[in-house]
């Protein structure tokens, strides 16, 4: 499972995904407490946005001409050989050769389209917006190596973390632990706790 979500986001230069990714699996590696002190993860909201530099859409401006498909259209051999490098990761000087590429809403799970890019534009599916994503050797290394120690400290720590997980799992999916976690957050024509109850007073 891991292989799959990893040479889905690095084939497409989706290295915005990787490092949520990355993120998910250091955030089970801090167990259920983490979870416990984080239930409502505001937090975590605000730190994927954060790191949404490149995967964020953009609204194309309506006078310029919407961008049009270029679909990546190599040979079987070649795919495979671009597969072997990771469509062109680990090739020295990488980031100077490639193709400029557009690929449409429906082609965005296509891997065969994009072998050989350097740089891909995504459209929506109206073709209202885009991003636009590079091929990046540095963010590449930085988020793969990541990666692999993520997945040896997954697997060192594999037995303890099963045991703590499956520990706090019937206390972490109760109805009271939900109701204490939550319990900032008023129920919806719960006037008291938004300050509201003055104004029935007055007949409002």
């Amino acid at each position: 499972m891991v292989v799959n979500f990893y040479l889905r986001a690095v084939l497409r230069f989706h290295y915005d995904t990787l490092s949520a990714i990355n993120l998910a699996i250091e955030d089970t590696l801090r167990g259920p407490t983490f979870f416990a002190n984080h239930a409502d993860m505001a937090t975590r909201r605000q730190d994927l946005k954060a790191l949404t530099v490149t995967e964020a859409w953009q609204k194309l401006d309506p006078s310029d001409p919407v961008p049009q498909a270029r679909h990546g259209r190599l040979s079987r051999w070649r795919r495979a050989l671009l597969l072997l490098t990771l469509n062109g990761h680990l090739l020295p000087f990488a980031n100077g050769f490639g193709s400029t590429l557009v690929i449409e809403a429906a082609h965005r799970e296509n891997w065969r389209e994009v072998y050989g890019a350097r740089q891909i534009t995504y459209l929506n599916a109206t073709r209202t917006t885009a991003y636009t994503v590079v091929r990046n050797r540095r963010r590449f290394w930085v988020e793969s190596l990541r990666l692999v120690r993520n997945c040896l400290a997954l697997r060192r720590g594999k037995a303890q973390l099963e045991a703590e997980w499956q520990g706090g799992y019937a206390g972490m999916t109760s109805e009271d632990f939900w109701r204490n976690k939550l319990s900032a957050f008023p129920m919806a024509g719960d006037t008291t706790s938004m300050g509201l109850d003055h104004v029935q007073g007055h007949g409002v």
